[in-house]
């Protein structure tokens, strides 16, 4: 046989097996990494699922724990009044209910005997036996947990109750928890339903619920089990919701099936729930969109596959002239195809011919540049997905508002796939302003400039007035760039605004080069990023509050004991290392109660919150007001003399008496040393009142 037949046959077997080798291998990637995207959606509905019961738990905890320091509920319970305490804590339940969406309002007896139902008032008496309470009770600690009741999951928290260090009862608040899904549909797109055993629930129960909802009767839609929340019921939803998908997640698996509907594919996938006694009670069902991801793993199997025909076509055709042509040529083309098999993309032939071997060589050539333009579209897109992690990271990393937007900042401004310089602006609105609260790279005169900017003005405000991104090629030829400031260059602009739960938070104004052109595809990344930095500053901001009524009185909005302790303890230390002032003030509404007896309750708080008013008109930053209890407050003064806090009780005094009609007694001391411990300072000023109040009230006395 000829040496060109042999070669040909030879050269013909080894290439066929690379190209469907490359081939296979490629489609083999394409798939493992669909299925790592598949697996990590669920992993993130998960953790999403598990972090925002987290988030509520915390918010339940933190509002119990300004309950159990409430002296007027304590105060109240402690006299067996159910009547006063379902009053007294009515308006507390509703605000919680409305703010924060708890359906469940107890005070257990120490025994476990339910002792009010603030939700149900007529129902006490009857013994809690839930998981949750169970474990507040055997560790003395706060405890929370998912639990199944009746109709519906719930988070409750739990919160043993002491007087004087005797447990007196526990506290229990809890939600429903069927938002969860609604917040991860938001965050996901995906579709969700909570799925429960039948034997936990009651049929007759649940009947009642779905009637007085005006929903539909889903009891015999399952064998088994039942739905007991969803975001969606349509066709292809309910394809996913199914005992055979629930079962294949009590075994262990999380990612189900594909399903077709709607010109879209979806998958469906899950993750079991158990109850805090650790049964296994349900799961959690998801139909996610995939049709993006599939549509572009299609597209990149179909590319490689087109690439695999022309790589043995171009081949074939080299093999058969290898006859007419010479061996030094062919044998860089056979070099160069096991380089590019090899995933060497930059790999050329360098063939100076104008003949046969010269076309399959250029040909090649730009074969491989579309492969690699491929690739480098890939990388991109794993660019962009990077980006949104490290935004996502970064927002999980800090618990503190400045904290978060430096990090925000230096995190987008430092990627080269944004194309920005590293330099960028980051506003919070309030009201119709916009302030300034992070920026990187600018001078003093820019942040001077940009200090009193409201919504509408200039870029940044037209991007927080439409909520659209707003891009900006030239600064200088731009009639909407208004503000102007010294040393300012010609630059480009993309203002982001940031939004969470359809609202406006905020902007990011990045700065790419002047004459920067942006595309749809970078348009929509700018919009994701905004949604990511605005969802992670909403969670921020919903902590931040969180915690401001952990340490304030809810009544007046003075600072509670836990804040006062905290101030007492440094400025006591503070006063004895470096012998500076320290004054406190207690003050003491004169005949209160008749007050309240008289004109009643609702009154009598309102004139607790207007001299609460008045107190903290009458005191600087640094001067701490507090509600003492009852009546009583207390004000501490740091770097205060005697005679200034005299100055500041005797205004305060006046204020009162002159805008509410009634009048206070008021004690003032200051720190020497012969006090000892911090409450030392308190208790001079207490001594000091008891001494107004015994020569005849509406005065300042000072502790000698």
């Amino acid at each position: 046989m000829k040496i060109g037949y042999k070669l040909t046959c030879i050269f013909l077997i080894i290439t066929l097996a690379i190209t469907l080798f490359y081939y296979f291998l490629g489609v083999r990637n394409q798939n493992e990494h669909l299925a790592e995207i598949q697996g990590g959606k669920i992993k993130e509905l998960r953790a999403s699922f598990f972090n925002l019961e987290e988030r509520d738990a915390k918010i339940l905890l933190s509002t119990l724990e300004v309950i159990v320091q409430d002296s007027n509920f304590k105060a109240i319970y402690l006299a067996n009044d159910r009547e006063k305490l379902y009053k007294y804590g009515q308006r507390l339940f509703q605000d919680l209910k409305n703010k924060y969406g708890i359906t469940h309002f107890y005070f257990i007896l120490p025994d476990g005997r339910v002792f009010l139902r603030l939700h149900e008032k007529e129902i006490n008496g009857d013994q809690v036996n839930r998981l949750s309470f169970q474990k507040a009770r055997d560790t003395k600690s706060p405890a929370w947990e998912i639990e199944l009741g009746k109709t519906a999951f719930a988070l409750r928290a739990v919160m043993p109750y002491y007087n004087a260090g005797k447990l007196i009862g526990y506290v229990e608040l809890g939600e429903e928890i069927d938002h969860f899904l609604n917040i991860i549909k938001g965050i996901t797109n995906s579709e969700l339903a909570i799925i429960a055993d039948k034997k936990y629930l009651e049929r007759d129960d649940w009947k009642s619920v779905r009637q007085v909802k005006k929903l539909r009767g889903n009891w015999d839609d399952l064998q088994n089990h039942l739905i007991l929340s969803s975001t969606s019921e349509d066709e292809i939803a309910m394809k996913c919701f199914t005992e055979d998908n629930l079962e294949h997640v009590e075994k262990g698996e999380s990612i189900l099936n594909r399903l077709h509907g709607n010109n879209q594919t979806f998958m469906c996938g899950g993750f079991d729930l158990n109850d805090a006694g650790g049964r296994h009670i349900g799961a959690v069902l998801s139909l996610i969109p995939m049709s993006e991801h599939i549509a572009v793993a299609r597209k990149a199997n179909n590319a490689i596959l087109r690439a695999s025909i022309i790589i043995f076509l171009l081949t074939f055709i080299t093999i058969v002239l290898v006859s007419r042509s010479i061996a030094k040529p062919l044998s860089e083309l056979a070099l160069a195809t096991k380089a590019v098999g090899g995933g060497d993309l930059d790999h050329t032939v360098n063939v100076n011919r104008r003949d046969e071997i010269g076309q399959l060589a250029n040909s090649f050539n730009k074969m491989t540049g579309d492969l690699k333009k491929r690739k480098d579209e890939l990388e991109r897109i794993n660019s962009e997905l990077t980006v949104l992690h490290v935004i996502s990271t970064e927002a999980g990393s800090t618990m503190q508002l400045d904290e978060l937007f430096t990090n925000i900042l230096n995190a987008v401004t430092n990627y080269e796939i944004l194309k920005v310089a590293q330099k960028g602006v980051i506003f919070i609105i309030d009201g119709e302003r916009m302030n300034l609260v992070a920026q990187r790279g600018f001078t003093e005169s820019f942040e001077n400039a940009h200090k009193n900017v409201k919504v509408g003005d200039c870029l940044c405000g037209l991007a927080a007035e439409t909520e659209q991104v707003t891009v900006s090629m030239n600064s200088e030829t731009d009639s909407r760039h208004t503000i102007i400031y010294p040393g300012i260059v010609p630059h480009a602009h993309i203002c982001i605004p940031l939004v969470a739960r359809h609202r406006i938070l905020g902007v990011l104004c990045l700065y790419p080069p002047s004459g920067t052109e942006i595309s749809d595809r970078e348009l929509a990344l700018f919009y994701t990023i905004g949604s990511r930095i605005g969802a992670a500053i909403d969670n921020m901001l919903l902590y931040e509050e969180t915690k401001t009524l952990s340490l304030h009185d809810p009544l007046t909005g003075l600072a509670n004991r836990r804040l006062m302790e905290y101030v007492l303890e440094t400025s006591y230390a503070r006063a004895k290392r470096a012998e500076c002032p320290f004054s406190a003030i207690m003050l003491d509404i004169d005949f209160f109660k008749s007050y309240n007896d008289t004109y009643g309750h609702t009154v009598g708080d309102n004139l607790l919150v207007n001299i609460a008013k008045i107190i903290s008109g009458e005191i600087r930053q640094i001067d701490l007001g507090v509600r003492y209890g009852g009546e009583e407050f207390l004000i501490l003064l740091p770097e205060t003399e005697l005679t200034e806090a005299c100055e500041v009780a005797e205004r305060i005094r006046k204020d009162v008496e002159t805008k509410m009609g009634v009048t206070v007694s008021l004690g003032v001391s200051c720190y020497n040393h012969k006090m000892q411990k911090k409450e030392d300072i308190i208790s001079s000023a207490d001594d000091a009142l008891l001494e107004a109040k015994r020569k005849g009230r509406n005065r300042v006395e000072i502790s000698v």
